[in-house]
């Protein structure tokens, strides 16, 4: 689990913010559900991201989203689904960039960095755990 505080009104000058309202008391908050389930809970929405492999160089990601009554009478499913659709193009082009780089010549892998890559580490201790390592 990850939770990550919503910026508040004092971020507006600068940014474009999602929740205009947000006092800075707002979360949002992850789940990790080994091994391919993310659930998203934000204050108007919740999202189920289900990564699926398709190959050893290629994966799928299927996103359910699910809004109250109340809110799927407003504009904020599209605003929701338009912001996710920004950040996965962002993340999409990053992990391609990773990618890339982890076949150059000049990649040599190390340790995990112990601030950084903790959940990254967990998953591949649960993954080395299934299959019996």
């Amino acid at each position: 689990m990850q939770s990550s505080p919503i910026r508040g009104p004092e971020n507006e000058e600068t940014t474009h913010p999602r929740y205009k309202q947000s006092q800075g008391d707002l979360s949002a908050d992850y789940f990790w559900i080994f091994p391919n389930w993310m659930l998203n809970c934000y204050p108007d929405n919740m999202s189920l991201n289900i990564v699926v492999p398709t190959a050893t160089e290629k994966t799928t990601v299927i996103f359910e989203w699910y809004f109250t009554d109340d809110v799927l009478k407003t504009d904020a499913p599209q605003q929701a689904v338009n912001f996710s659709d920004q950040i996965q193009i962002e993340d999409g082009h990053i992990c391609e960039v990773v990618h890339r780089n982890l076949l150059s010549r000049s990649y040599n892998r190390g340790r995990y960095s112990v601030k950084q890559e903790k959940c990254v580490h967990h998953f591949h201790r649960l993954y080395a755990s299934m299959m019996g390592q």
